[in-house]
């Protein structure tokens, strides 16, 4: 049976010099991992690989003769081979592993305990975000309600697992990630500093704890993790979003966040103008340092608020050729305001995120379409509604997706003048370039908004 001759593990690289030296030393401290054995380098180093324990109270002995720390990948020693260890540390994961690393010499734990966690308190994978690689934690895991975990945990200071991990992973920063309160407009992250900072921090912006900068397809995103929400599964959308939009037209994104589709707009799809509104001040405060940091600010305006009442108060009325409603899970509140905010004479594109069973998404589609038509005729507006293409952008939850309609609302002659002849008022124009029209009357799909329905959040719906 094939088992691995080495592993990826922390280690002190040494001048050749110096390595015999450091290795006493550790040893002495009790500092020195001798399940591996010392490797050279490919740049004339040797890797002496290390333990966690008490590791930098030793510092002091042997820094002057170390190059640097990291990790390399080192063999097993001779024991380690010998003595059946091997087989559990191979089947361990990358966490696994440095969770053994950081508890191993507790008295009486074992490999065994590890690999018993349950994955939701040990996952075999860690997520890292942004460009400096910040961990992130999942709110359930490393938790000391469980009781399993906690045995063998002990006595130890968990907070020193954070800095464990985080060197494990050659990141800066941990975090916890929180849950959003679906409750709540604002959508604040919940996000929890662990490791260097804990906590959230009273002060926010660029240079403090919880500030962090993604760079997708070139465009700098900065945010506070502890503040903000992001999804890293919206990149596809994002570079869709930017070779959408055709240079020159003006854009009205109704829930911009941070800037997820209005920076790709403008650096991107070189739109003449977005207006951009956020009701999360955090967000619209990053949004606002985005803009300015990816060069950009001239083309765009920043209004913080509801962008139901904003877009009045504003008139931000019959200006644009095209409107993101990128809010979830339902933008529906938002619905009558894009149509109001198109070009009177040209009308324009909406595009509608919604989560919307699997099941359901052609029915979605079809309500939505006759839905919007209805809005336009109630602001004495007889336009079309079709929908050329409904986007799965990721899986939300177990039967329940993530869509994005692009759906263009106006005038019929219009309709044409983009190369859709449809007969119906509404309707979904399939790929294969099938027309099917939206019934005169039919039912709500689950997702709609409704008092008693599975979505009844008051702050989604309509207010005016």
């Amino acid at each position: 049976r094939f088992r691995r001759m080495s592993m990826k593990v922390q280690v002190l690289f040494a001048e050749k010099c110096n390595a015999k030296i450091v290795k006493d030393i550790l040893q002495n401290e009790k500092c020195l991992n001798k399940d591996f054995r010392m490797v050279s380098t490919s740049d004339g180093l040797i890797a002496i690989p290390i333990s966690d324990n008490n590791i930098y109270q030793s510092k002091k002995e042997w820094s002057d003769r170390v190059v640097r720390i990291g990790e390399y990948e080192c063999p097993y020693s001779t024991a380690m081979m010998g003595n059946g260890r091997l087989s559990l540390e191979g089947k361990m994961s990358r966490v696994q592993q440095a969770l053994w690393n950081w508890l191993k010499n507790n008295e009486g734990v074992n490999q065994n305990n590890i690999l018993s966690l349950d994955v939701a308190v040990c996952p075999k994978k860690l997520e890292l975000i942004g460009d400096d690689k910040t961990l992130v934690i999942p709110p359930n895991a490393f938790s000391l309600d469980d009781n399993r975990f906690q045995t063998i945990v002990g006595c130890s200071n968990i907070d020193n697992l954070w800095e464990h991990l985080s060197r494990t992973h050659n990141s800066p920063r941990v975090v916890k990630r929180g849950t959003i309160d679906p409750n709540s407009p604002i959508r604040k992250s919940g996000h929890q500093l662990l490791w260097p900072h804990s906590s959230i921090p009273e002060e926010t912006g660029p240079g403090t704890p919880g500030w962090i900068t993604v760079t997708e397809q070139g465009i700098k995103q900065s945010f506070d993790l502890t503040r903000v929400m992001f999804s890293r599964g919206n990149i596809t959308e994002k570079i869709r979003m930017g070779k959408i939009v055709q240079q020159g037209e003006v854009v009205v994104d109704l829930y911009s966040g941070i800037g997820y589709y209005t920076l790709p707009a403008l650096v991107i799809g070189m739109a003449c103008h977005v207006y951009a509104c956020e009701w999360n001040e955090d967000a619209a405060f990053a949004l606002k340092y985005n803009l300015k940091a990816n060069g950009v600010v001239n083309r765009s305006t920043v209004y913080v608020g509801d962008c139901r009442t904003m877009a009045k108060e504003q008139s931000l009325i019959g200006i644009c050729n095209r409107v993101i409603l990128g809010l979830l899970p339902s933008s529906e509140g938002g619905w009558r305001t894009g149509v109001k905010a198109l070009n009177r004479t040209l009308g324009g594109w909406l595009h509608v995120h919604g989560n919307v069973l699997e099941t359901e998404w052609e029915a979605w589609t079809l309500w939505l379409c006759r839905r919007l038509v209805t809005l336009s005729s109630e602001e004495a507006l007889p336009w079309n509604a079709v929908c050329t293409n409904v986007e799965k952008v990721k899986s939300f939850a177990p039967t329940v997706n993530h869509y994005v309609a692009d759906i263009f609302v106006g005038p019929k002659d219009r309709l044409e003048h983009q190369g859709i002849r449809v007969k119906n008022q509404a309707g979904f124009l399939r790929p294969g370039g099938e027309f099917k029209p939206s019934p005169e009357s039919m039912d709500k799909p689950s997702c709609a908004l409704s008092p008693d329905g599975v979505l009844h959040q008051q702050w989604m719906m309509e207010t005016f």
